[in-house]
């Protein structure tokens, strides 16, 4: 085990301490040219942002019931060829951020943070449609992430370093007492409400006796999670890049997941345009939003048919793969749904209607895949 919180880094120490490790220079921070940035959350995070060269993210863990997650992200950019001895060494994954230095005595990692670098999120508050060039280059680097076990390391080094994993949604018909330690009153509703549905929880059921562990997946790909470089618009493909970040949850599991987490994300933005939409189906719903469902469907067709082409993913395996992504969208809201509660006494409309599409996607996945997410007929 890492060592733990006994020896937590603060803000005004992280400049002493990359001072040791040669990462940035005495003469930088006495003239004031980088500054530290407490942003954490989970772990302790601090960006280290200077006027000119490198900037960086330092990340202790903080242990929690004997797990870091920290160390998990280390594991996962060693497998990766990101966990490099110098900041100029590169990365076989390109899309993952450069880690400079990890430090197993104080379970602290040092990456490169892209200043510039805005959120898929943040592009989409302000671009409407989803830009579906941008979906294209998420689904071919999420391909390649998915084929780098098996052509670049194997499925035991893989599973040695990272374990395998599914998450933690799927356990919601029996959550145990960790879980329900961190539930807010609105999250034990809204697990009642899906004890309660008899479809809902065999079709949950079902998806867990079915979770493959194929493919070593980042487990997090919310759009938060995905960064942008270079050019946005649909011109100057070679200008830009995707980047994923933040792989404390990434582990040897199921590629169905990452697809339908990204697939989710396109439908979430959908339903959280939605004002007061309690009790209502899906197509009862689309005069409502504010941005249409037949805004983020090219998007996502998109995202999948890069998906598909960069793994050469065609006929029946395709269509096979696409139902079961789909399945994992309607799984997808069900987390939604959980984490917009989690910090709420009562349920909220949003978190209802998430969750009643998650179920619904789950019921009928074929047909979800032809309506709500575009592909028309198989």
């Amino acid at each position: 085990m890492v060592a733990s919180a006994r020896q937590v880094i603060s803000e005004a120490e992280v400049f002493a301490y990359l001072l040791d490790r040669g990462l940035v220079t005495r003469s930088a921070v006495v003239s004031g040219e980088v500054r530290v940035v407490d942003v954490s959350r989970r772990n302790r995070n601090f960006r280290v942002v200077g006027s000119g060269g490198l900037s960086l993210l330092v990340k202790q863990g903080l242990i929690r019931d004997g797990f870091s997650s920290i160390e998990r992200e280390a594991r996962a950019y060693r497998l990766l060829g990101a966990l490099a001895p110098s900041a100029r060494a590169g990365s076989v994954f390109p899309y993952a951020p450069r880690a400079l230095a990890y430090d197993t005595n104080r379970d602290v990692l040092i990456l490169e943070f892209l200043v510039a670098a805005p959120t898929v999120r943040r592009v989409h508050l302000t671009r409407r449609p989803p830009s579906r060039a941008v979906a294209r280059l998420v689904g071919a680097a999420l391909a390649r992430l998915h084929r780098y076990v098996g052509t670049e390391v194997t499925h035991s080094s893989a599973e040695s370093l990272l374990g395998c994993g599914e998450p933690g949604v799927l356990s919601l018909l029996r959550p145990g007492l960790t879980l329900f330690r961190d539930f807010s009153s609105a999250c034990v509703d809204l697990v009642r409400l899906v004890q309660g549905n008899i479809d809902l929880g065999e079709n949950l059921t079902r998806l867990q006796q079915d979770w493959r562990t194929d493919a070593m997946i980042h487990h997090d790909l919310r759009f938060d999670n995905v960064l942008l470089t270079g050019a946005i618009g649909d011109s100057a493909v070679h200008r830009r890049h995707v980047t994923f970040v933040d792989w404390e949850t990434a582990a040897l599991g199921d590629a169905g997941w990452d697809i339908g987490t990204v697939i989710g994300e396109y439908l979430g933005e959908w339903l959280s345009s939605i004002p007061g939409a309690y009790g209502q189906s899906p197509e009862q719903l689309l005069h409502l939003a504010t941005r249409p469902l037949d805004s983020v469907q090219p998007a996502i067709v998109a995202f999948w048919s890069s998906y598909c082409k960069k793994l050469n993913l065609e006929g029946a395996t395709a269509v096979e793969q696409l139902i079961r992504a789909t399945r994992f969208s309607g799984l997808k809201l069900i987390q939604s749904a959980m984490e917009q509660v989690q910090r709420q006494a009562r349920l909220s409309i949003p978190a209802v209607t998430l969750l009643q599409t998650g179920a619904n996607i789950l019921s009928r996945p074929e047909q979800a895949a032809e309506v709500l997410l575009g592909f028309g007929r198989f």
